[in-house]
């Protein structure tokens, strides 16, 4: 009996310092800056041009070039939608198609945003409550034409912590003045509120 137990135990603590080393493998490749200032800019770049080229379309399928998913698993789409005469960019992101920490999340949302040039005081996140981050801000007609040219700006290697930095600080300010959503439908409400447009 004893040697049974001594067996299991043995078995389980091995299973156990596999799935730590797998994890931990998977979490430091989604951490790792050649991941989130390399690769998933260059998904991002596919994806906002499609999102423009299908403008107001449904995603029908998993081959839709907005849905994207990066090496580490970090799964991304991005639809675009007119909105009166504004249009309304929508991203969203998720490990592997579920829940991702809103800690991770929020820093994520942060450097997309950058990437595209979209200053994040501009834009509304939401943490849905399935774990998925949303990420929207709308731009004006006039704003549209050169934001789709533009490229995207990746930081220097030299600018990447700062660049993080800054992420972190937004993300705190967030959830102190309680700002972050807890549903993507209120995206755009919040978007539509905060417009100077609507004051």
């Amino acid at each position: 009996m004893l040697n049974t137990l001594v067996v299991l135990l043995v078995l389980f603590g091995g299973l156990a310092i596999a799935v730590w080393f797998r994890l931990g493998r998977e979490y430091r490749r989604l951490f790792a800056d050649r991941h989130l200032f390399g690769e998933l800019p260059n998904v991002l770049a596919g994806q906002k041009a499609a999102a423009f080229t299908l403008l107001g379309k449904p995603v029908e399928s998993r081959e839709d070039p907005r849905i994207g998913m990066t090496t580490a698993g970090l799964a991304t789409a991005y639809t675009a939608e007119k909105e009166g005469t504004d249009t309304f960019n929508h991203l969203s992101l998720s490990y592997r198609g579920g829940p991702v920490a809103l800690a991770f999340g929020a820093r994520c949302a942060y450097f997309l945003l950058t990437f595209l040039g979209i200053d994040p005081a501009k834009a509304a996140l939401a943490h849905s409550r399935v774990g998925i981050i949303h990420i929207a801000f709308l731009l004006e007609p006039d704003e549209v034409g050169n934001f789709q040219e533009r490229a995207l700006e990746i930081p220097s290697a030299d600018r990447i912590e700062e660049v993080k930095g800054s992420a972190e600080a937004w993300r705190d300010r967030l959830l102190a003045q309680e700002l972050v959503l807890r549903d993507e439908g209120e995206l755009l409400p919040r978007l539509l509120r905060d417009s100077p447009d609507q004051g």
